[in-house]
């Protein structure tokens, strides 16, 4: 009786938690790879490899408590200790909110933050295996201007280069019948300034929108800053 209780003890202790520590260490594992080759900030890239660690020695953890478990032919305090590494990712997943809500409020927009500012409206559409999709950010910098007036310092003044105002705008004399200013809910401005990023140039001048109707597919990141209204507009497009 002893022994099917021991034997039912170590399959709750040991078995059970196998599937999940496999399926927490390979989630990891993408989220690493992700992080590195996507240039994620440095605090999500941490918190990554802390969850990667955690789950990769389970293992070893695995095999030592149940070895020392059948050595000793009785449960043990070291018989525990896959449960207790299962705990402590649990406490990890916990964690993840938090930290996630900060990185996001830390991540830098051209230099604009969530927690410099006041959000206005957000939303973020890409998914699926490549991630194609749109994200719009606008932010409202009237309470703290001057680090706003800092920030925009070196962007170009408006008015849009005619490339950029062709694809924000649709202008009708262009082949595109494209209106992503309207999706991204970015005004008209006249009064501001702008920065502009083609993520497809790698290697070259990536603030050149001469390439841009050139390809079949459009990654670039634009920021518009309103002087009127104190207010920057962000938007990311990808296909």
């Amino acid at each position: 009786m002893k022994k099917k209780i021991l034997i039912t003890l170590l399959f709750i202790l040991f078995a059970i938690p196998i599937p999940i520590s496999i399926l927490g260490f390979l989630f990891s594992f993408v989220w690493i790879l992700g992080s590195l080759m996507e240039g994620i900030s440095f605090l999500e890239t941490i918190t990554a490899f802390l969850g990667f660690i955690i789950l990769a020695t389970y293992l070893f953890t695995y095999i030592f408590a149940l070895k020392e478990t059948r050595r000793e032919k009785k449960i043990i305090a070291r018989t525990f200790l896959p449960i207790v590494q299962c705990l402590l990712f649990l406490l990890f997943l916990l964690l993840l909110k938090p930290v996630n809500r900060y990185i996001d409020k830390a991540t830098p927009y051209f230099g604009f933050t969530k927690k410099d500012f006041s959000v206005v409206e957000e939303l973020d559409t890409h998914g699926g295996f490549q991630g194609e999709g749109s994200h719009y950010l606008i932010l409202d910098c009237s309470g703290n201007k001057q680090k706003a007036l800092e920030i925009i310092e070196d962007w170009n003044k408006l008015p849009l280069t005619k490339n950029l105002n062709h694809i924000m705008y649709g202008e009708e004399d262009i082949n595109y019948e494209i209106n992503l200013a309207k999706e991204a809910h970015i005004p008209k401005i006249e009064n501001g300034y702008y920065v502009f990023v083609d993520s497809q140039l790698e290697g070259k001048d990536n603030s050149d929108d001469s390439e841009l109707f050139n390809r079949s597919s459009f990654n670039f990141e634009i920021a518009i800053y309103d002087c009127d209204t104190d207010r920057m507009y962000y938007f990311e497009y990808d296909t």
